[in-house]
C-alpha cells in the first residue's frame, strides 16, 4: 500500500479479457475490512438519509481505495459526495430487489421506531447479498475532484445505474473500478460469464463516448445465457 492511501471497506460487446484480469478483478471487489473509515462513511449516510440499508449497502457491499484528503471530501456532511452516494444506493437495492425480491426500504419502513424494529430482520439481507454484488472503487493521488458532478464518481454511478437498469444474466454484478491520473482512455471488460466488471478510467479528462462503451457491455452481459 502505498503511503497516505487507506483501503477502505470498502449498450457493447465484451472485449476478451486475460484471466489474469478476472482473477484481479475478483480480488479487488472482495469487500474488505471493518475499517473505521468505512464505517465514518456509512455512517454519514445513515445521518444524510435517515436510512439503514443505504448505510449498509456502503460498509458490507463496496470497498475503496482512495487518499486522506480524498477520504475527507467523501464524508463531508454538507458535501456533494454523500448526496450522489444517497442515490447510488438506492440503484444497488434497486438490483438487490431485482435478484431476491427483497425490497429494502420497504422492510426497514419509514419511521424511526418502525426502522429500529425493522433493522435485525434487514441488516442479514444486506449482508448476505455481497454474495451477488460488491463494488470496489480506487482512485490514485491523495486528493480528489468533489465538486458537483465529479467524474469518478460517475464512472461509479452509471455502473451501478446500468446494472440495475440491464441486470446481468449471471444474477450477480462484481464491479472493480480504477480512476488514474495515469490512465489515458476509458476501458471495461466483462468475464465470461457476464458478472464480473473492471473498468479502467482517467482521473482528470474523460473520455470520448465512455457512457456508452459502459453501457454496451452492461447490455451484452444482460443476454447472456
Amino acid at each position: 500500500m502505498q503511503a497516505g492511501r487507506r483501503t477502505l471497506a470498502s449498450d457493447m460487446f465484451t472485449r476478451p479479457i486475460a484471466l489474469s484480469m478476472i482473477a484481479a478483478a475478483a480480488v479487488l471487489v472482495a469487500p474488505g475490512s471493518a475499517d473505521a473509515d468505512v464505517t465514518a462513511y456509512a455512517d454519514a449516510v445513515k445521518a444524510k438519509t435517515n436510512d439503514y440499508y443505504r448505510a449498509w449497502s456502503i460498509s458490507k457491499l463496496t470497498t475503496w481505495k482512495v487518499g486522506k484528503k480524498c477520504w475527507e471530501k467523501i464524508v463531508a456532511p454538507e458535501g456533494r459526495i454523500l448526496d450522489l452516494t444517497s442515490f447510488m444506493t438506492r440503484e444497488i437495492a434497486g438490483y438487490a430487489k431485482q435478484v431476491t425480491g427483497d425490497d429494502w426500504a420497504t422492510i426497514e419502513g419509514s419511521g424511526m421506531s418502525e426502522k429500529e424494529a425493522n433493522k435485525a430482520k434487514l441488516e442479514p439481507m444486506v449482508t448476505a447479498f455481497r454474495q451477488k454484488f460488491s463494488l470496489a472503487v480506487s482512485i490514485d493521488g491523495d486528493d480528489c475532484d468533489a465538486s458537483h458532478d465529479p467524474l469518478w464518481m460517475q464512472y461509479v454511478m452509471h455502473a451501478v445505474e446500468a446494472v440495475n437498469a440491464k441486470p446481468p444474466a449471471a444474477g450477480k454484478a462484481f464491479i472493480a473500478i480504477d480512476v488514474s491520473s495515469k490512465t489515458k482512455q476509458f476501458s471495461i471488460a466483462a468475464s465470461k460469464d457476464g458478472a464480473t466488471f473492471k473498468i479502467s478510467a482517467p482521473k482528470e479528462i474523460a473520455s470520448a463516448k465512455w457512457q456508452d462503451e459502459l453501457g454496451r457491455v452492461f447490455a451484452q452481459a444482460a443476454k447472456k445465457k
